[in-house]
């Protein structure tokens, strides 16, 4: 079975001094258009070790030139179906233009207080009747569209304060266990630091949230 990796430009450089998933060498094919990193490995179950072994070599692929990632547990059967793969690239290019020599960075947003407070909403008693039932469940998603109405608010205020970075963005609001939501951006490599520097801005003016900056890792939000 054939591991695939990523996805390259032909011409970029190769993997050299990576080691792939299990521990197996990591090989280059291409044509006159695309390339794509790969391994030789047996048939195992996920493990959050393989996992981490295909990161390992996307991330080296990432240092040179921007790769397509692909997804974990992207097999082919032979090197026919990697060359195959490749032949019918069209849509693969398209992503390059897209995506160009950019890399993603993530944004994830919590509340503090939220985090605090969390497991005090509920008073564990029993609804009296069918109605008070009814009212409570009533009450319950007005109160989780307003949770959601006041995350997707501080998301755009965050946003505002990186308006002055070119970057495609992806948002996900998420109100669970403290979690307000989080954010994808698709960034030129050269504003990598002032993304960071700004979003320690938001945090030292908004104290009461957590802001996390993650990567750069390959652009798996935006193919």
């Amino acid at each position: 079975m054939l591991h695939g990796y990523c996805v390259r430009l032909a011409g970029q450089p190769g993997p050299s001094g990576v080691a792939g998933v299990g521990g197996a060498a990591v090989e280059l094919l291409e044509n006159d258009r695309l390339g794509i990193w790969f391994s030789r490995v047996e048939v195992e179950p996920a493990s959050l070790t393989r996992l981490r072994d295909h990161e390992v070599v996307v991330r080296a692929a990432l240092l040179s030139a921007t790769p397509l990632p692909l997804r974990f547990g992207s097999v082919f059967s032979d090197e026919a179906e990697l060359t195959a793969f490749l032949h019918d690239g069209d849509g693969l290019l398209e992503k390059f233009t897209r995506i160009g020599n950019r890399v993603e960075m993530g944004c994830r947003v919590s509340s503090i207080a939220a985090k605090s407070n969390a497991g005090q909403k509920s008073s564990g008693a029993s609804p009296a009747s069918g109605r008070a039932y009814l009212e409570g469940k009533r009450e319950a998603m007005q109160l989780a569209a307003s949770e959601r109405e006041s995350a997707a608010a501080i998301l755009e205020e965050i946003e505002r304060d990186l308006a002055d970075i070119e970057a495609e963005v992806v948002r996900e609001v998420d109100t669970s266990e403290g979690s307000i939501g989080s954010m994808a951006h698709l960034l030129r490599r050269r504003d990598v630091t002032l993304y960071r520097s700004r979003l320690l801005g938001t945090q030292q003016r908004r104290p009461d949230l957590r802001i996390t900056a993650t990567g750069p890792w390959a652009p798996y939000s935006f193919v």
